[in-house]
């Protein structure tokens, strides 16, 4: 695998959370095997393919990096990776929502943010119950959560 130089999403992706020590052994094997299928369907020059396990690191950073694309109505349409907004922490009490118009990206202030305030978003329903909350945002995110 050839590094063809400094690559803005490569890079971009690289510098995101992965969990991958945090993830089970069938989520690493189910990531193994879409990680061999995306090299072997790919038709990129062997000598241009990434190695597995880069692509299984890919695929790490995708699903705790990612977000649910939704409608107006708030019904899921899709998945987008935004390096921008990727950092954003979460908060079951949180200073921003994300909104989609088509597959546009707008991080929302809730309130206003004092200097040097963090943006924070939440990962999923704020209406959902703690517990679930909880649950949830340890499975997907690896993380416990203190709502």
């Amino acid at each position: 695998w050839r590094d063809k130089g400094s690559n803005s999403l490569r890079t971009g992706l690289q510098e995101l959370e992965s969990h991958r020590d945090d993830r089970s052994e069938d989520d690493l094997t189910m990531f193994g095997q879409m990680a061999y299928l995306t090299r072997e369907i790919s038709p990129l020059d062997p000598i241009d393919k990434p190695p597995v396990e880069d692509i299984i690191e890919a695929f790490c950073r995708l699903t705790v990096n990612a977000f649910t694309i939704t409608d107006p109505e708030l019904r899921p349409v899709g998945t987008g990776l935004y390096l921008a907004a990727a950092p954003a922490n979460h908060a079951c009490a949180p200073s921003a929502v994300a909104t989609f118009k088509g597959p546009q990206l707008t991080l929302r202030g809730l309130d206003r943010l004092g200097a040097g305030g963090e943006v924070l978003i939440s990962y999923m329903d704020v209406a959902e119950v703690a517990g679930r909350r909880r649950e949830y945002l340890k499975k997907q995110y690896f993380f416990e959560c203190d709502c």
